[in-house]
């Protein structure tokens, strides 16, 4: 009886941690969207391809969690950051790209575009979008 008491103090327990695990991850994504939408992110991408490409790019705005598949979802679960990925892509001869990723890390929130990390707010936004695009024709 004592053992049977026990295992049913640890299955409370670690379903209290999962469902508080499960909660927090909610409020880490709900907040992703949130900055993905203050900072327009979409909207300056779509701007940049009708503005500097007469919309011949392609805009492909992806949410990690929403795009696995449940067997992907629980392989290597705790090297997976939670990442919002909008992407403008187009053709100059070779395929280029401009990607802005929004990433839930250990630290908090992290902005990228192609791969460097800048400030999270619009004019910053801005300003590494067009550079990238610039270095992008560089190439």
């Amino acid at each position: 009886m004592q053992l049977k008491k026990e295992l049913t103090a640890a299955r409370v327990s670690r379903l209290e941690r999962l469902e508080a695990l499960d909660r927090q991850v909610a409020a880490e994504r709900e907040e992703l969207q949130s900055r993905q939408e203050s900072l327009q992110i979409s909207v300056l991408i779509t701007e940049m391809n009708d503005v500097l490409l007469d919309g011949k790019g392609e805009v492909e705005t992806t949410v990690e969690w929403e795009s696995q598949d449940n067997e992907d979802l629980f392989e290597g679960e705790d090297d997976m950051a939670d990442v919002i990925t909008t992407a403008l892509s187009w053709d100059e001869g070779e395929d280029l790209e401009v990607v802005v990723e929004l990433v839930m890390l250990d630290e908090g929130l992290s902005l990228m575009v192609n791969g460097v990390q800048i400030r999270q707010d619009r004019d910053a936004l801005e300003r590494a979008l067009l550079n990238a695009f610039r270095e992008q024709l560089e190439v």
